[in-house]
């Protein structure tokens, strides 16, 4: 029952992307996704072809589905926002997420969700402050911060040896599974100073508390970053990643 239920779900994901492909069928508007997502229009960018995401159902059953296909050599599908502030303010972000591939036997991570941060004139792009990477199943995620005005990279941007940049784990190989429904919540004060604080748990289950510095020392606020972004190259026979998102509530908060 559970191969039948498998091939099933493959099945069913392999015919969704061919959907995503007939662009002509459906035309997804920034306001529509803004309205998904419950923040303004202004704040939301779509960072990909249409033919890589789709919004299905409305009110409390929409949900926002986003496809990776190897054959079409992307790099990333993301939806970005702007609309997170630093302290005196809150931002709270919560969902429920869905990672599907076309096979089971996966090696290569992709980014699932980021908390990203403009760099300021004469700074190179660095590594996101917050992101939560998946493998197959399992997901980690990692914090980097840099109270300097000017972060020294090395590398990749993100906290090799000789960077300012500093970082940590947050969460390790915490199972959400394929094909399944995960919960993330999050409440977090972003800040390059002491005050700030990350607060998640996942299914109501995973619970973390970290205090202190959390990002970088820039100008502009923190952006989020919902989608697929995989850098990296394709294992053997993995073709299509997608996944799915719904009940997704963003909003700021004076304290």
């Amino acid at each position: 029952m559970l191969k039948i239920s498998c091939f099933t779900f493959i099945i069913t994901l392999f015919f969704s992307y061919n959907n995503y492909a007939k662009a002509n069928d459906y035309n997804i508007s920034k306001r529509a996704i803004a309205k998904f997502l419950g923040v303004p229009e202004e704040f939301v960018s779509i960072e990909c072809p249409q033919q890589s995401f789709k919004l299905n159902g409305t009110g409390r059953d929409a949900t926002l589905s986003i496809c990776l296909n190897k054959a079409d050599n992307q790099k990333r599908c993301e939806i970005a926002v702007g609309y997170l502030k630093k302290p005196p303010y809150s931002n709270h972000i919560s969902f429920e997420a869905k990672v599907a591939h076309n096979t089971d036997k996966i090696k290569e991570w992709m980014i699932a969700l980021q908390i990203h941060a403009f760099p300021d004139k004469g700074e190179s792009w660095r590594c996101p402050a917050l992101s939560a990477d998946i493998t197959g199943g399992k997901l980690h995620m990692f914090n980097r911060w840099d109270a300097s005005k000017i972060s020294k990279t090395h590398g990749y941007h993100c906290a090799e040896k000789g960077s300012s940049i500093q970082s940590r784990t947050v969460i390790d190989n915490y199972s959400v599974g394929i094909g399944k429904w995960f919960s993330l919540n999050m409440d977090l004060k972003l800040s390059h100073l002491s005050d700030g604080n990350i607060d998640i748990s996942l299914n109501n289950d995973k619970k973390i508390n970290l205090s202190g510095a959390n990002t970088y020392n820039d100008d502009r606020p923190p952006f989020l970053k919902l989608g697929i972004y995989k850098p990296n190259g394709w294992d053997k026979n993995h073709i299509l990643s997608c996944i799915s998102y719904r009940n997704v509530d963003i909003s700021v908060e004076k304290y």
